[in-house]
């Protein structure tokens, strides 16, 4: 059983990341090679603000919106879960992203973690300003929905593949910890994509080739070792808090647009917004290992974990 568990983890690894940079990674190089913009959290105001560069550049968002329909990490969730543990597996795994009865108390805790990563930021926006202008909040309300439904699909879907089934599949023979490190360099890693646009602009520099690359391995690391290793420990104290995936969900769409709302609110800070955001996210983390850490009680796949009532929130 622990040699199909670990054969399963493998099938995961190479199937989410197979899936999603074929489509991928061709989109991304094209449109940095000539200019286009691509959506993602960051680059969303730009688009609204801008639009469409010419019909190519439809093409190549319309792309990248097909390829978010056909979201890898849910993929290779369902093909590795079904070989780990069959149809009984694949039954608990449909159960933690679906489970979204987790009480008052569960949302609250949700959104008090992104109130918390995000109101000083506002408060920082606020003072430097300049004020959010009246086209700037318009713009902001005219986009909640659009920018919701975008999310849910293009970074929402992530967590039934990192959360519902990488993370409680680790937890099975592994701490919370040590499940949590895992999940975040292979969480981290498969966003490498997003640092294309960097490579291609940095070959043009003095240093070519070497010089792209190495400051890519840069970024990378950077971005995993910060803002995805602190967001990883928190979605696992979630996740293990409520025992759902549909929570961890939620907690992705709702931060990641939060983060892009205020972007548009206060471009001035716009470069310290994600520096800002990620020492937020590891105050909180250290703070959840080191007074509310809770581990998983799972025995198999798909039980919902029993929460120890001393080290909960």
């Amino acid at each position: 059983m622990e040699s199909r568990k670990r054969k399963a983890f493998w099938l995961y690894i190479v199937l989410v990341y197979v899936i999603t940079w074929l489509p991928w990674i061709p989109v991304e190089v094209y449109a940095a090679q000539r200019g286009y913009v691509i959506p993602n959290p960051r680059t969303i105001p730009e688009l609204l603000a801008n639009g469409f560069q010419d019909d190519t550049h439809l093409l190549l968002v319309l792309l990248t919106f097909v390829s978010i329909l056909l979201p890898g990490t849910v993929i290779a969730a369902i093909v590795s879960q079904a070989y780990e543990s069959g149809k009984a597996g694949l039954q608990g795994w449909w159960k933690r992203v679906t489970h979204w009865r987790v009480g008052w108390r569960g949302y609250g805790m949700m959104l008090a973690l992104i109130g918390i990563i995000y109101l000083p930021i506002f408060i920082l926006g606020m003072v430097k300003g300049p004020l959010p202008a009246a086209s700037q909040v318009s713009t902001v309300l005219m986009s909640l929905v659009p920018m919701f439904v975008y999310t849910f699909f293009a970074s929402g879907m992530e967590e039934p593949g990192w959360r519902g089934y990488l993370l409680p599949s680790l937890q099975t023979r592994l701490s919370a910890k040590k499940a949590s490190f895992i999940v975040g360099v292979v969480w981290g890693l498969w966003h490498w994509p997003v640092f294309i646009p960097i490579y291609i602009s940095t070959l043009n520099s003095p240093g070519g080739v070497p010089q792209a690359v190495t400051t890519l391995l840069v970024q990378v690391v950077l971005y995993t070792a910060g803002s995805i290793m602190s967001g990883a420990l928190i979605y696992t104290w979630l996740y293990n808090r409520t025992g759902s995936a549909f929570l961890c969900i939620l907690f992705h769409v709702i931060h990641n647009d939060v983060g892009t709302y205020l972007l548009m609110l206060f471009p001035s800070i716009g470069d310290i917004i994600p520096l800002v955001g990620t020492a937020i996210q590891w105050i909180i983390a250290i703070v959840l290992m080191r007074f509310f850490w809770i581990e998983a009680r799972e025995s198999k796949i798909g039980q919902v974990p029993v929460q120890s009532q001393t080290s909960a929130l």
